[in-house]
């Protein structure tokens, strides 16, 4: 605890975070999270949101310090709104993030050198024989 290593995981930067040309707040973030099922496991609801409207997804940047973010992790569990003081968040089609930044996709990490940008496609159809 108190190290470099930690240091750097828990640094807040300032970015551009657009959604549906919207820009964010500049505050620096923690993260930036989204998602387009609520559930991320575990019944763990972080994009309790993202079914509000069909064919868009839950964005969440957060604000707080990791430990503000730690206090609030039980109603996060559960799917209740985001606190103000804690994070920025929209259901949107469209998430812009300029870069450079390091990101996760599925677990694997990726370098941006400009720019991120998550965007909603056409809906894909499963046939059941």
């Amino acid at each position: 605890m108190g190290g470099r290593f930690s240091a750097t995981i828990t640094a807040r930067e300032l970015l551009r975070v657009t959604t549906d040309g919207d820009e964010w707040p500049d505050e620096p973030f923690l993260a930036v999270i989204a998602g387009a099922v609520p559930e991320i496991g575990f019944g763990f609801t972080p994009f309790a949101r993202c079914d509000e409207q069909p064919g868009f997804f839950h964005a969440v940047g957060l604000t707080g310090s990791t430990l503000q973010v730690a206090a609030h992790l039980p109603q996060i569990w559960l799917g209740r709104p985001w606190k103000r003081t804690l994070a920025v968040d929209a259901v949107t089609r469209d998430l812009a993030i300029d870069g450079p930044l390091r990101f996760t996709m599925d677990g694997d990490l990726y370098q941006a050198d400009r720019s991120v940008r998550v965007r909603t496609g056409p809906p894909v159809r499963l046939i059941v024989p």
